[in-house]
C-alpha cells in the first residue's frame, strides 16, 4: 500500500485550510481580495461546487423542512468560482455545535471536501472550523426558488 506524503495530499486538496494555519489562511485570502464570514450560532453554510450538488441541496432541504419548518435559505449567492458554485446560507430554529453544523452540511450535500477538512479543523481544537471566504464584487444571479419553482 503506498502512502501519500503532504506533498501529495497538499497537490490533492489544494491550498486548503487544512494545508496552513487558519491565520495564514485568512491574511493571504484577504490579500486577495475576500472578506471571512463566520456562522451564527443557527447557520449552516453550504458549499455547492456542481449543478448536481445544487438540485440535491435542494431535494435535501425540502426533507429538511419537514421536520423543521422554520428553516429557511437566508443567503444564496454565486461563490468566486462563478456558477455552478454558489454560497448558501440556512438558517436552523436552533443553535449548533461545530459537529452538528458540519454533519448537517455534508447532509445537505455541501462540498464533501471542504466539510471533511471542517472536522479535522474541529478535532484540531480550531475555534471555528466552518467559514466562507467571499469576495464584495460577485454580482447577484437569478436564483432557483425552490418554494415556487419546486415541482
Amino acid at each position: 500500500m503506498k502512502t501519500i506524503t503532504d506533498k501529495e495530499w497538499h497537490e490533492i486538496l489544494g491550498a486548503s485550510t487544512y494545508s496552513e494555519s487558519r491565520q495564514d489562511y485568512e491574511e493571504r485570502m484577504h490579500k486577495e481580495g475576500y472578506t471571512s464570514r463566520r456562522p451564527d450560532g443557527e447557520e449552516l453554510f453550504i458549499d455547492i461546487d456542481t449543478e448536481e450538488q445544487e438540485k440535491n441541496f435542494y431535494i435535501m432541504f425540502n426533507r429538511l423542512k419537514e421536520e423543521f419548518p422554520e428553516a429557511h435559505i437566508s443567503f444564496n449567492k454565486p461563490s468566486s468560482g462563478g456558477h455552478p458554485h454558489r454560497h448558501i446560507i440556512v438558517q436552523m430554529p436552533f443553535s449548533m455545535n461545530d459537529f452538528q453544523r458540519i454533519a448537517f452540511q455534508a447532509c445537505l450535500q455541501s462540498d464533501p471536501i471542504k466539510e471533511l477538512l471542517s472536522m479535522f479543523r474541529s478535532y484540531a481544537g480550531d475555534p471555528c472550523p466552518v467559514l466562507f471566504m467571499e469576495k464584495a464584487e460577485i454580482p447577484d444571479d437569478p436564483v432557483f426558488d425552490w418554494e415556487e419553482d419546486w415541482d
